[in-house]
């Protein structure tokens, strides 16, 4: 991995943390990212949790495309995992994003 992928990897990552997304939503999607077209949504996916919710997500986002991920173009679905994940380990309701996953 190049030094600048290495940079965008670690300030996406960052990101994720700011906006309080779920790790699991978080490590599926860069690892599909590093993974450039080897590694599927559901084989991340596969790696991280057994959760059917998450399962119908990456099933979901493989049917976008890699592509419309990375242009912002998510799953509903993604969101249904990080509401979630959110009522059960953000109890901070007044956090809310205007970007991303929470917004």
């Amino acid at each position: 991995m190049t030094k600048i992928r290495r940079k965008e990897d670690k300030h996406l990552s960052e990101w994720f943390d700011q906006q309080k997304t779920d790790p699991v939503i978080a490590e599926i999607i860069i690892m599909t990212i590093r993974g450039d077209g080897r590694i599927t949504f559901l084989q991340a996916t596969q790696s991280m949790t057994t959760n059917e919710l998450y399962f119908e997500a990456a099933r979901a986002q493989h049917m976008i495309g890699l592509r419309n991920c990375v242009l912002g173009r998510i799953s509903k679905l993604w969101k249904r995992c990080q509401t979630s994940y959110r009522s059960q380990y953000c109890p901070d309701k007044r956090f809310l994003p205007r970007h991303g996953l929470n917004g």
